[in-house]
């Protein structure tokens, strides 16, 4: 018997469910994204920085500064925002 046909015969419908895969656990939760990102869609001026436009690097240090997450790199708040396209140095005010 194959893989899932054994595992269905043996545990049924809870065979068929994923299992703890390995690898290292997530960082930051789904929260703590969805605030780096919309802080991104934010003009810093609204949080009182005197700048014009977001970089990756000033949103990681004002992420926290904030208190939205304890330490984080300007690597990965660009690639949360590339993933969903956001640009907020491409911002005209």
């Amino acid at each position: 018997m194959r893989k899932w046909g054994h595992r269905f015969a043996v545990q049924r419908m809870a065979g068929l469910g994923d299992r703890k895969r390995a690898g290292r656990p997530k960082r930051f939760t789904d929260v703590q994204t969805a605030q780096v990102k919309a802080l991104a869609c934010e003009l810093p001026t609204a949080w009182g920085v005197p700048l014009s436009r977001w970089s990756a690097a000033e949103l990681a240090d004002e992420a926290v500064a904030a208190g939205i997450v304890e330490d984080i790199s300007a690597s990965t708040v660009a690639r949360w925002l590339a993933d969903d396209a956001i640009k907020p140095w491409r911002h005209r005010s």
